[in-house]
């Protein structure tokens, strides 16, 4: 799970660095008005060219409001511009101080492949911040493989850090079969 979420970072760092001359020329307009930056987004042709410049549009909104970029990006259909759009929001309000919303709007998500990557991408950021919000919402994704991976991966931090907090949470939580028990017999 952690390659293909470096892939997706990589292929999101990518789009950026590959974005039409337009969107690199209208960057001031985009720090002062990410909704116009959205609506010419929308008027390019469909496409991976206006894909591209919605990535980055989504990644400057993010950065400025992450709520608002993030309620753009609800109307994006689902595949894969959706899920990398979701990855970002997602990544940056983990890091945030205002993990309470991203969890929020996570909430409001149908469950599809893209809420279980914004997930994925919530719980990478938020760990190293609240491991018990991060662990938590691991045990949230839908995909049975990748809840398995993340659950384990965020628990074994948190074990490190906070063993007694962790072996409680662990105790308690519905895992996926035969996880709990790995992990508390791990010393």
């Amino acid at each position: 799970m952690a390659r293909r979420l470096a892939e997706l970072s990589g292929r999101v760092a990518e789009s950026a660095a590959n974005a039409p001359a337009e969107i690199l020329e209208a960057a001031p307009f985009l720090e002062t008005s990410p909704e116009e930056a959205a609506r010419w987004v929308a008027e390019l042709p469909e496409g991976e060219e206006q894909d591209r410049a919605a990535l980055v549009v989504v990644d400057r909104w993010s950065r400025l409001n992450p709520s608002d970029a993030a309620a753009w990006t609800t109307g994006f259909a689902e595949g894969t511009l959706r899920e990398e759009a979701m990855y970002l929001i997602a990544r940056r309000w983990g890091m945030g101080d205002d993990r309470g919303s991203a969890a929020n709007w996570l909430e409001t998500l149908p469950m599809a492949t893209s809420r279980d990557r914004a997930i994925e991408a919530f719980v990478m950021s938020a760990d190293g911040y609240d491991i018990e919000l991060a662990a938590e919402w691991a045990n949230r994704i839908e995909d049975a493989e990748s809840r398995a991976t993340l659950v384990e991966g965020t628990a074994q931090r948190w074990l490190s850090e906070d063993n007694e907090a962790a072996r409680a949470w662990i105790s308690k939580a519905q895992l996926p079969t035969g996880l709990a028990e790995r992990l508390l017999t791990v010393e």
